[in-house]
């Protein structure tokens, strides 16, 4: 069994979808195959403008725009397709059409969208996407299987960033499906919270399905296709000659994803880790192209593999006399941030313990304020606590490699490229693996920094 994912990207339009039907088509003929699918690219983005209208009652203006976009897609698939079953497509795209109203409808009169409504409006775009790809295959194949995610892939209770209960996922699987066609396919980004009620893995989470359903039918490897031929040492739009990795482990997927490369959701590599399944990132456009293989180990000499970015960072710091004389604080912090599903990038603290920085998301760091501030209110009013001091248009850069592991001067050899540069380094952060090295710089100088660092990194590296 072999598990395919198609993102957004790939799914754009008509003939793109015929493309991903072709593929799929020939990973049958050599095994059986399971795919995911994202919603088709702008299509999740507008549904959650729809949801965001809901206060105000607009949101069913938005739904008519939605139609047309999906409705377009229908009809020129029908002009490459015409053995397609017309009806029976337009018949379920009516049904799909006719909820979305009903679900908007019932969240204006609320006057806000319940956790579950948000849930169905925004996976409409993933159900389209199986609506055409299921009528596509069905003229080619007798028999194809849809799996509802809805039905097994669980969230673990009192998870604010959605994290996938694999041994409840497991049992439900199993509890549902027997499977028998050799062709699957499974709508991504959907799920069920521990009282089996709808939610989703987050935005970007088709990955993560993948992940899930790779281990649930105990796949061979897990194929994530998008629109590019692969993981590159550095971004292929701001590196003309960056390298296509042809493998890379595991750990060093995790490390890039969670620093910035946009290559797969940073959670996707867990459960492939854990029941050691390798994990090959492809593009549709390019499927001769053998891609970037992500498994145990990479065959690779290299030190350093890539060079990765977060163009908007924010950069907090804590520090007073209350810090060392009193314990807990730093736990306080993180609850703070937790509590307020804000997200942690880097960590930094002194070594005499005396003040704690770290990095959120740049759109994040207003709220975090607001709620730090409240969490220490009694330690700033007294002066345990100095001011937070909070630090915005900033960047971070990280390099990223297995083999970085007890090997000495790769820190110098980063620090010096970005001296070189005249590039200023704000705050410095190293994994407790020594598997990658991270420097907070001003947002402005971020492509210098990236541009001299790849140069001097890897003027000698071959992938």
């Amino acid at each position: 069994m072999k598990v395919l994912k198609f993102g957004g990207s790939s799914l754009a339009d008509a003939e793109r979808f015929d493309k991903v039907a072709n593929i799929i088509t020939e990973s049958i003929s050599n095994t059986a195959t399971a795919t995911v699918v994202s919603a088709p690219q702008t299509v999740t983005n507008r549904l959650v403008a729809l949801t965001n209208a809901i206060p105000s009652g607009t949101a069913t203006q938005h739904i008519a725009p939605i139609e047309a976009h999906l409705s377009g897609l229908l009809q020129a698939a029908f002009q490459i397709h015409p053995d397609i079953d017309q009806a029976y497509c337009l018949g379920v795209f009516k049904e799909l059409i006719a909820k979305l109203h009903q679900w908007t409808q019932g969240a204006e009169l609320l006057g806000h969208c319940p956790e579950q409504t948000y849930a169905q409006i925004v996976v409409t775009g993933e159900r389209f996407s199986i609506l055409l790809l299921d009528a596509i295959l069905k003229t080619r194949f007798k028999q194809v299987a849809i799996l509802e995610p809805q039905d097994f892939i669980t969230i673990k209770e009192g998870s604010s960033d959605p994290v996938v209960n694999l041994d409840e996922t497991l049992k439900l699987f199993e509890q549902h499906y027997d499977l028998q066609s050799n062709v699957i396919l499974m709508p991504g980004f959907s799920a069920r919270d521990h009282e089996g009620r709808p939610t989703t893995l987050g935005r970007n989470g088709s990955d993560y399905s993948a992940a899930i359903l790779a281990v649930c039918v105990k796949a061979e490897i897990c194929e994530v296709w998008t629109d590019v031929d692969g993981v590159y040492n550095s971004d292929p739009n701001l590196i003309t000659d960056a390298q296509l990795l042809e493998t890379m482990s595991y750990h060093e997927a995790m490390e890039l994803s969670y620093f910035g490369a946009k290559i797969l959701h940073p959670k996707t590599i867990t459960p492939l880790r854990q029941y050691e399944i390798p994990c090959r990132i492809k593009n549709t456009h390019s499927p001769e192209n053998p891609g970037t293989l992500i498994s145990k180990k990479s065959a690779t000499k290299d030190n350093i593999r890539a060079v990765t970015n977060m163009p908007d960072v924010a950069l907090f710091t804590v520090s007073g006399p209350v810090m060392k004389s009193m314990a807990g604080i730093a736990s306080r912090i993180f609850n703070t941030i937790k509590e307020a599903s804000l997200s942690v990038i880097m960590i930094s603290q002194s070594s005499a313990e005396h003040s704690i920085s770290f990095c959120v998301p740049g759109q994040e760091a207003k709220l975090a304020s607001k709620c730090l501030k409240a969490a220490f209110q009694l330690e700033l009013e007294s002066g345990l606590l100095d001011p937070i001091k909070l630090q915005t248009q900033l960047a971070m850069i990280t390099i990223v490699g297995d083999r970085m592991q007890n090997q000495r001067g790769i820190a110098a050899k980063f620090f010096t490229a970005l001296a070189k540069a005249r590039v200023n380094i704000i705050a410095i952060a190293q994994d407790s693996s020594e598997r990658s090295i991270s420097a907070v710089v001003r947002a402005k100088r971020l492509d210098d920094a990236t541009k001299i660092c790849h140069r001097s990194l890897f003027k000698h590296h071959a992938t």
